[in-house]
């Protein structure tokens, strides 16, 4: 009697797992339709119904790309899925380089950035944070007051991962929240947030003027130099994930 009353337990605790995740997957996307038809931006799910849902398109001059992918979970016995942003700007930059938080670190250590630099001069900036360049001049001069001020700001927003990421095409600012974003109000105030915050980290005439001539051929930008991979399945988030204040300045852990 003990073992069956043990598995009527266990059995609803999965179902109610199971529904709980379905119930927020089906917010989401609800959340996530109506966000890209009012910015004009392009949704989809691959046709399925428990897949998860893709944004793409452009917003204030910048591509978008929103999905969500699988992650290990920290103790390696499981998996959690999180809801990855990532805004793209078509702006040349004279050398290759990544900006991340420590949990990203191990993933910038394998692209070839053999030079790592710490900003010269910069207050609070935090040991963890990974620096990682093809010249280590040039990402010196790059990392002035006001970017690294940016950076820190992001960094310090209640995510589970940051990431910026640039090369002689495009430069790439990617967040990774266990928030399914399943609130159009909440998503738009954040993605807006973040959309000043990545212009101001191109290169001002004047930099670009004293630091070697970028290629010529960027008309057509390469993909993000992030692993894209979204998963379509349906998952279970967490209740914490990024602050719906996250975009203040002042919005720190």
């Amino acid at each position: 009697m003990i073992w069956f009353m043990l598995w009527l337990l266990l059995s609803a605790f999965v179902l109610g797992a199971f529904f709980w995740s379905i119930r927020i997957l089906m917010g989401q996307k609800r959340a996530w339709k109506n966000f890209a038809t009012k910015l004009g931006l392009q949704y989809g799910t691959g046709g399925r119904l428990l897949a998860s849902p893709e944004i793409t398109g452009t917003i204030d001059g910048l591509r978008l790309n929103m999905f969500t992918e699988r992650r290990a979970a920290n103790d390696a016995r499981g998996e959690r899925f999180v809801t990855a942003i990532e805004l793209v700007m078509s702006s040349a930059m004279p050398m290759s380089g990544a900006i991340c938080t420590a949990s990203m670190a191990e993933m910038v250590g394998a692209l070839r950035l053999d030079d790592v630099t710490v900003p010269e001069g910069i207050a609070e900036w935090d040991a963890g944070w990974r620096v990682r360049s093809d010249n280590v001049d040039l990402m010196q001069r790059f990392l002035t007051p006001l970017r690294c001020d940016i950076l820190k700001k992001i960094f310090r927003m209640k995510v589970l991962a940051a990431l910026y990421i640039f090369d002689r095409r495009e430069c790439v600012l990617r967040i990774e929240t266990s928030d399914p974003l399943n609130n159009i109000d909440k998503m738009e105030k954040i993605i807006r947030g973040f959309i000043p915050m990545v212009k101001s980290m191109a290169l001002t005439a004047e930099e670009r003027a004293n630091m070697p001539a970028a290629p010529e051929d960027v008309q057509q930008p390469a993909p993000a130099a992030v692993p894209p991979a979204p998963q379509e399945e349906p998952r279970s988030y967490a209740p914490q994930g990024l602050d719906e204040n996250a975009t203040n300045p002042s919005t720190e852990n």
